[in-house]
């Protein structure tokens, strides 16, 4: 056998994974981030007796290139906001009908798109999260 050039044979798959991976972080550095939504507003649901929050927006300039958008409450305006659903693209609005009535909340939402890089995994790219005021339930 040829154990030299087994080593370098190894030493060139090493290099070309490294290179490989720089690669895709570049390529993940270029991926622009969608726009997000606009005009998020969250309003009590009416004549639901209370425990609903609706949530509206306009949807994201870059909606045609997108996944869809998260939607994320806290408790608290400073946070820590929790992921609480995700709406399909072209969706403008979102009701939390987990909310506890008589509890103030605070919402955001983000659009987002998948990109597949080039280790053929799934990266999220989101955009700029957008607030709302508080809401009781």
């Amino acid at each position: 056998m040829y154990p030299g050039k087994v080593i370098i044979l190894l030493f060139l798959i090493i290099l070309s994974s490294e290179s490989f991976a720089q690669k895709s972080k570049q390529q993940l550095e270029k991926e622009k981030a969608p726009a997000p939504p606009t005009e998020v507003e969250a309003v009590d649901k009416p004549n639901d007796g209370g425990g609903a929050v609706l949530i509206n927006w306009t949807i994201s300039d870059d909606d045609a290139d997108i996944k869809g958008y998260v939607i994320s409450r806290s408790e608290s305006e400073q946070g820590p906001f929790h992921d609480i659903s995700e709406s399909v693209q072209g969706s403008d609005s979102y009701t939390d009908n987990k909310a506890i009535q008589g509890v103030t909340y605070y919402y955001q939402v983000k659009s987002y798109k998948d990109v597949l890089d080039l280790n053929n995994e799934i990266q999220r790219i989101t955009s700029p999260t957008i607030s709302t005021g508080p809401v009781v339930s």
